[in-house]
Order: structure tokens, then sequence, then C-alpha cells
């Protein structure tokens, strides 16, 4: 057969392309079947389709895709080519941005991406995907003026991993067309792998979709918030597949904040995100949103809102058998309780005990029978009444109690800050005290509220209340687990205002700490709807003669603008993204 004379029916529709039609033949969203029964596909929601002689062509505002077979198989990247040169004597300024293998119905094709001047004059761009089998010749030709491309790309998109060619075999992946399997959206709308929480992290998952919001905060003396985002992101590994790619970023000129867009996998399943960082005076906090390659540009907005309520998680009211109550999370529960006392515990380590208290002699008595100790396990020696002091010389003296009964052993590591406060008995002392304690052996934090007051004939009083989770842990669940602490109802009133005032009151490395959460969350209010394009993956160009601006397909704009400079036809560039995330 003569290859020149079977091109023609392809040759001869490609004026077409740009020409608007009227009417439909099938109505939107719903599968079309060639009726000569060499190829089928879906037309996508929105767009209509109308005959093309033998062919069809389909339509969506200015936007047109066309689909065009013709007899004998051919090689598709010279048939591809062949068609891009047709199109060059139809468009002005016609310049080839972009040429590559890729697969189309499950045979393997060619593609290339153009741009120019439609015959209308109109900046556009063009795509030929071209592939054949053993009968026939395929071109899927999808035309966009430059300025609306990024509208009409869902449909070109699912017209081309739609495009079915019978007796092919699908490939082994389904590639987001014109990109390689690496940066290609999972098929399906299935929830991501699940993975263990990373260590110093809270995760919200999306109800709606499939994205999550991980959240957390780190210690140490960083000076680069780039730098940090990188090490968290190479932490990472192992929740990811491996460590996330940055693709592009934005920060503050002292570096103390970023955020920036990533890519990465979760058991092979490609994710897309936005990581933001901000540095404080002893860490700082981070937020991490992401969601499948195919997915983020829908649920970022609402990622983005689930997100702010990371640090407040929802309590649950749990009656206790004196009539008290407590809220606590999902997760949570009570270890034990008595009259004016209650234990909680966390799902990480974390845990919540109020209201403990326990006589205390200024030096340890003598036992009243001659040759007979008393107990050590039911006596407590030490100087009344700083907290400080206090808890320094009970913190052994439980600890040993506590292993005689099969518990975890207790150190005092040392005290990061006290905040003297207020005690509610004449002559006592009491100060809230941020502590590293080892819970045993695992490195820990601790906040407790400490009174200490006399009680004559050389005794006195020691009462505890404190909220206490392993070192990696605490941070992120600082906000958790002061909401508990306020939320028990033997509480006086005023307790949880003096309580906030003593974190206050505290040094900016103990505030940090404290109040990561609120950190984080207006961390994660920054990552906000500035990295739009990005997660879309679209770039902004400009006619700097103009002032117009276009939203393209970042795979495409730094080509586009370098051709559409070389026409002479204005002053183009790509807007770098400070420009369009000013600097804070």
């Amino acid at each position: 057969m003569d290859r020149t004379n079977s091109q023609k029916p392809l040759i001869a529709a490609l004026a077409l392309c740009a020409v608007s039609i009227s009417g439909f033949s099938q109505p939107a969203g719903s599968p079309y079947q060639d009726p000569h029964g060499r190829f089928s596909l879906r037309v996508p929601n929105g767009w209509t389709l109308s005959p093309l002689g033998d062919a069809v062509q389909l339509k969506f505002g200015n936007a047109l895709a066309s689909v065009m077979v013709s007899e004998g198989s051919q090689k598709p990247d010279q048939l591809m080519l062949s068609l891009g040169g047709q199109m060059a004597g139809q468009w002005r300024n016609f310049k080839e941005l972009q040429h590559a293998s890729t697969t189309l119905g499950g045979q393997p094709a060619s593609y290339g991406v153009f741009a120019g001047l439609n015959p209308q004059g109109v900046d556009s761009l063009l795509k030929i995907v071209a592939a054949s089998n053993s009968r026939y010749a395929f071109a899927l030709i999808m035309s966009s003026p430059t300025g609306e491309f990024m509208s009409a790309r869902p449909g070109f998109d699912a017209l081309e991993l739609g495009f079915a060619i019978p007796g092919a075999t699908a490939p082994p992946s389904s590639n987001t067309p014109g990109r390689t399997a690496s940066n290609a959206p999972a098929p399906g709308n299935g929830q991501l792998p699940d993975r263990p929480v990373p260590a110093g992290f809270t995760m919200t998952p999306d109800p709606q979709g499939t994205g999550r919001v991980l959240a957390g905060s780190f210690s140490g003396n960083a000076r680069s918030a780039t730098e940090a985002a990188r090490g968290i992101l190479s932490s990472l590994r192992g929740y990811f597949d491996n460590a996330p790619e940055i693709h592009t970023a934005a920060r503050t000129d002292t570096d103390r904040q970023v955020q920036a867009f990533f890519s990465a996998t979760i058991q092979n399943v490609p994710v897309v995100g936005v990581i933001g960082v901000e540095l404080n005076g002893s860490g700082g906090t981070v937020a991490v949103i992401f969601d499948r390659a195919g997915s983020l540009r829908n649920s970022y907005a609402r990622l983005r809102g689930k997100s702010a309520a990371v640090e407040q998680p929802r309590l649950n009211p749990v009656n206790l058998p004196d009539g008290s109550h407590i809220e606590i999370p999902a997760g949570w529960r009570i270890a034990a309780s008595g009259k004016g006392t209650v234990d909680v515990a966390g799902p990480n380590g974390e845990s919540v005990s109020l209201g403990a208290a326990a006589p205390v002699y200024t030096q340890a008595p003598r036992s009243p029978i001659p040759g007979v100790a008393i107990p050590d396990n039911y006596v407590l020696s030490g100087p009344c009444c700083d907290p400080v002091r206090a808890l320094t010389a009970l913190t052994p003296q439980f600890s040993a109690m506590a292993q005689k009964m099969g518990l975890p052993s207790l150190q005092l590591t040392r005290v990061l800050d006290a905040q003297p406060t207020q005690s509610p008995v004449n002559g006592g002392q009491a100060a809230f005290v941020f502590a590293e304690i080892q819970v045993g052996g695992r490195p820990s934090q601790s906040l407790a509220w400490i009174m200490a007051a006399p009680t004559g004939y050389g005794q006195w009083v020691y009462y505890i209340s404190n909220v206490t989770a392993p070192k990696e842990v605490f941070a992120g669940e600082a906000q958790t687990l002061l909401a508990i602490w306020k939320s028990y109802s033997t509480n006086p009133a005023v307790f949880a205002e003096r309580l906030d005032n003593a974190v206050k009151s505290m040094n900016a490395a103990t505030q940090s700490v404290l109040e990561a959460g609120r950190e984080a969350s207006r961390v994660r209010s920054a990552v906000n709807e500035r990295w739009d394009q990005v997660i879309r993956g679209v770039d902004t160009v400009e006619n700097s003669t103009t002032g117009r601006r276009y939203q393209v397909d970042n795979v495409h704009a730094r080509d586009l603008v370098d051709g559409l400079n070389q026409t002479g036809n204005g002053n183009w560039r790509v807007v770098p993204l400070d420009d369009l995330a000013p600097r804070r």
C-alpha cells in the first residue's frame, strides 16, 4: 500500500484542528466506540464529540482534539514528525518544544509538543501523539490557545490515558501523558498505603480523599530552614520509599522560613506535596502536606484546612468513678483513677498524671522498734519547700518504689525551666517545672505543676500533676497534653489561666516546645494558595511588553518562552516563583 496516499485522511483533517465545530453526537462523559472497531475512548466531562470524516473530533471551549486513523502500519516517530511538518505549513513561528516516546492505547507511541501562531493568529500549543499496530496508524492531535491550555489539560490527559486499541496489551503502568513513569499518577482512587507515623510527627488524614498532613517540631540550633527541610525530608526515607526530591522552593531573605514542593513514592505510589519549615529559638516546626500525584491539585485547599486543627484534636469526655470527668482523644485510655487523681496513657508513650500527693519527712524517721527498719518504699524524705529541690530529691525515691512494683524507672536528667506560681496552701511554694527525664531509659520531657507545703512535726506534703511524653514526641503532642490537663474537672477554674500564663512566662526555648502546635499551625497556614500553580504543574509565562500572563504546563514553559522570544513577538519570560509568592 502507498503510505503517502494512506496518510491523506490524516493530513487533510489537520486544518480542522483550529476550526470551531458545533453540535454533538455523543453525550459528555460517555464512552465512544469507533464504528469500524479500530479504537475506543471516553469523552471527558464537559467535552463534545462530533464526526470528522472517517474519525472524530472533540471540543472543549477553544480546545480541540482529533482522532485520525489510516490503514497500514507506520513507525510512530515518522508519522508524528510527518504530521508536525504538515502543521508547520499552516501555522506561523512553528517550533518543536518536546519530542519523546510514550504509549497510546497500549501500543508504543511517539509524541511531540509544538508552539506557534495557529491559522487564526492565536498563540497556541499543539500536541501530536502517534501510534500504530499491524493494520492501522493512529494520531491523537490536541491543540489549545496557550492561555487556556491548563483548563483543557485534564481533558487532554483523559483522552490520552483512556484511548484503547483492540488487541493491544496495556502498558505495565498508566503514565501521565508525555511524562516518565516516575512522575506518573497511580491509577485508581484508593487510599495511600499505610505506614507508621514517623517519630516526632502527628498525622491527620483527609477523610474526603487520600491526602495526609504530617506535623511536628524539632530541637537544635538550626540556622537554615532550607537545610532543615532537606534534612527532614531525608529523615522521612522509610515513610516514603526514598528521600523525597525537592523541585522548587521559596524562602525568606534570612532563611528562617521555607516552603518547598517535592515528589516521592509510598510503596511505588507517586505522591507530591509541600513542606513548610519555620525556625525558632531552639529548633523549629514543620508541616508536610501531600497526596497522590494526580489528586493534590484537588485536595490541597482541603488539606490546608484540615491541618489547621492538627494541634487541637477532638477530645471525648470520660466520667470517672469519683464523679469527676476528663476529656481524652480517641486511642488514649484511663490507666488508673482514684478520688481526686487520674492517670491517662497515650498511644505513643504519652502520659498524664494528675493529683498525686504524698507525705514527706524533712529527715528520714527512725523506727520506733529497735532493730526493725521502716520499709523504704513507704517513706519519702527531702527538704521543703522549693519545688525544684523537691523534684530533684524525690524522683530517685519514686523510681525505687516504681521498680519494686514492676514499673519503669525514673531519672531526672535536667531541669530546663521553672516558673513560680501562687500556692493554694499558706506557707507552701508552687511552680511549673519543665524537665528532661528518662522513663525506663527512654529520653522524655515533662511539664509538671509541683506544690510543696509544710504540715508540721517535721513533715510536709508533696503534690504533683504532670504531662510526659518521649522527647521525640513531646513537642508534637504538647497541645494535646495541655488540653487534657485543662479538661480535668477537679482543676479550679483559675488553673487553666495560670497554666497559660506560666507557659507565656517561661523562656523562649520552653515556649517553642510547649507552643509547638500553635507554631505549626502558623507554618501550615503559610503553606498556602500561592503554591496552587506549583501543585497543578504549571508555570506562569509573561509577555513583558504587553504585561499579559498565561499559565502553561511547567514541562513546556521554558521551551515555549525560548521559542516565542526567537519569533521576536514580544519579550517573554517565565515568572519566578518569588514574584508570585512574595517573601515575608
